[in-house]
């Protein structure tokens, strides 16, 4: 999808997909545009991931939150154990206003979700905690990703360029660069 706009007061928002569950399968996708939401679960590509698999795609989409948390470049909330992402991409800017757990790729990753082999290249910029380059707040596992935001800008705690906040199950590993 090209040129997208989307607007919404409500939760779980993304630029192709607001939420999946059951075993969904996602391949070589992409969604150019904006996302735009008062709520939480925002994402330039789904907002709500609890299970499935999305592999070899990609999100050029500036994502933007007033209020609500987990705000990402990719996924708002990655939740589930079974939920996975693989060898993806974004490059928008990623935007909270008040929210928390900002990421450039993902805002949240939870319940041992996984991802993989990804990046996440836009500006992360939110008046609040938990904010990275790459992920937010983190409890699953990531392995072999990087970020290249070149601002990551925050009013504050858990702010760093790949990861705001790693915690719980997190079991990061591999090349887990930042190269701003």
């Amino acid at each position: 999808l090209r040129n997208i706009v989307i607007t919404s007061t409500g939760n779980n928002v993304g630029g192709l997909v607001g939420v999946s569950n059951g075993s969904s399968v996602i391949t070589a996708s992409s969604v150019q545009g904006s996302v735009t939401s008062e709520g939480g679960a925002v994402g330039g590509f789904i907002g709500l991931l609890n299970s499935g698999n999305i592999s070899t795609s990609y999100s050029a989409v500036s994502v933007s939150s007033n209020y609500g948390s987990c705000v990402g470049g990719f996924v708002g909330l990655q939740a589930g154990n079974t939920a996975i992402v693989a060898d993806c991409y974004s490059t928008g800017e990623v935007t909270g206003i008040t929210s928390t757990a900002i990421g450039g790729f993902v805002g949240k990753l939870a319940n041992s979700a996984s991802i993989s082999t990804s990046y996440a290249t836009g500006n992360v910029t939110s008046g609040n905690e938990f904010v990275g380059g790459f992920v937010g707040a983190s409890y699953g596992i990531i392995q072999n990703c990087f970020a290249t935001p070149q601002t990551i800008a925050a009013t504050g705690n858990y702010v760093a360029p790949f990861g705001g906040n790693n915690n719980g199950e997190n079991q990061s590993s591999g090349n887990i660069v930042w190269n701003g």
